[in-house]
This record gives C-alpha cells, sequence and structure tokens, in this order.
C-alpha cells in the first residue's frame, strides 16, 4: 500500500526499489530408530496383525511403532463437517443392513426391493448424516442415491447362487521364520457364484484399493521391505 501511494504520487511504477533477499535451507533428516525391547518383541508376537497395520510397517516402520506398539493415536479433533470416511463409513452400514437379511440364500432384487432398500438409505441419512453437514446435504445425499441404485442395478443383473457372508472376520494363525503370528482379515460380502467358486467383495467409497505390481512369480522370491512395498504396496488383498 505504501508503494502503492508513492507510485500515484510519482505517477510512475518502480520509486521504491524493492531488495529481495534468499535463504538456502538444507535439512537433513535425522535418522530415527526405536530399539526394541524385550517386551517390545514378546508384545510385536502376541500382536494380531491386519492389513492396516501391516500396510502402516511398509510405509513408516516408526508410525508402526507409535500406533501399535506405543499405542498413540493422533489427537481427534471436533470436525465442523463430515470427512470422507463418515460417509464411507455411513455406506458400508447401509450395505451390511441391506444384504445381511440374504446371508444363506441369494440376493432377490426386485425394482420394489430396491427402492425399498433406497429408501431406507436416505431415512438413515436424513437421520445419521444430514444434521452433521452444511447446505450440501441434499447433494450429497442425491449422489448417494444416484451411485447406490446404479449399484443396485448392476447387482440385480449378477447371478448370484447363495449370499456366504457379510462384514465377515477371519482370523489365523501362521507360522514363519520369525515364530508363529496371528493375523485377521474382514471381507465386506462373500458370494458363492453359481459355478461354486467364491466371489469376495470389498466396498470403496474413495480411492481403488492397492493392489499387487508383479506377478505371482516374482513374488515368490524373498523379498526385502523395500521390495515389499514397491511390488505388493498393499497387503489387504494377499491377507
Amino acid at each position: 500500500e505504501i508503494i502503492w501511494e508513492k507510485e500515484k504520487k510519482e505517477n510512475r511504477s518502480g520509486v521504491v526499489p524493492v531488495e529481495r533477499r534468499g535463504f538456502r535451507a538444507r535439512i537433513v533428516a535425522r535418522p530415527a530408530a526405536a530399539p526394541k525391547t524385550l517386551a517390545h518383541a514378546e508384545h510385536l508376537k502376541r500382536m494380531r496383525y491386519s492389513a492396516t497395520s501391516l500396510d502402516t510397517y511398509m510405509r513408516c516402520p516408526l508410525r508402526f511403532y507409535f500406533r501399535y506398539v506405543l499405542a498413540l493415536d493422533e489427537k481427534e479433533e471436533l470436525a465442523d463437517e463430515l470427512e470422507a470416511r463418515d460417509i464411507g463409513t455411513f455406506i458400508h452400514a447401509w450395505l451390511e443392513a441391506a444384504f445381511i437379511p440374504w446371508v444363506g440364500r441369494a440376493p432377490v432384487l426386485t425394482a420394489s426391493t430396491c427402492e425399498r432398500l433406497l429408501r431406507d438409505m436416505e431415512e438413515r441419512f436424513d437421520r445419521d448424516i444430514a444434521g452433521k453437514m452444511r447446505g450440501d446435504a441434499f447433494l450429497v445425499k442425491e449422489i448417494c442415491r444416484v451411485r447406490l441404485g446404479r449399484f443396485l442395478e448392476k447387482e440385480a443383473s449378477r447371478p448370484v447362487k447363495a449370499l456366504l457372508g457379510v462384514e465377515r472376520v477371519f482370523e489365523e494363525t501362521l507360522d514363519l521364520v520369525a515364530g508363529t503370528f496371528r493375523f485377521k482379515a474382514k471381507m465386506d460380502r462373500i458370494d458363492q457364484l453359481p459355478d461354486d467358486t467364491l466371489l469376495v467383495i470389498d466396498y470403496k467409497t474413495g480411492s481403488a484399493a492397492l493392489l499387487p505390481a508383479s506377478s505371482q512369480k516374482s513374488l515368490e522370491a524373498p523379498l526385502t521391505r523395500a521390495d515389499l512395498k514397491s511390488q505388493v504396496r498393499s497387503f489387504q488383498l494377499p491377507l
């Protein structure tokens, strides 16, 4: 503002010389380490590992240490509006309620059934979501209705012999070189197809799941953590 006033007074630009200085900062990351005590090692052996915990370790071992060994969580603050994961949680809960009555038999998605399910979604949205949003709640609800309507249309045309499970959690132990470890995996839905093969469905409302980048043959060789990070990328599907 001061420069502008002087320029107007002189009726020309560049009246006030401005000196510019630059500073080069070289930031060197300090190597961070978390030496394991015997108690830490025992805790790691007792843990039940999920795809999320394994992916966290691949991305950053120190973050894994803070979250799963020290049990430190990020500070949660009250948000003024819903986040994308809140919408994802809402849709997952609705899909579970919508399909769980058909467990053990084939889903029958007639036009009237689909319309009833979508009305139920809208009622749940008004009750659980709309009050936490600002003026764009109606638009988000309409997007949910359109996209979920298309999803139900596709499901109605897909042959399914029986729905075997909804939100099923599987737990298993694996004998590895370092010992026996416990793992768990949650499957959104499991279908039995007409030829008796199984189809595992994982609902995604945001970005698509990261799939392994390499063929099975290249994954048979011993892999370092760096190899796993670049080739496997996510343990959701393998687990």
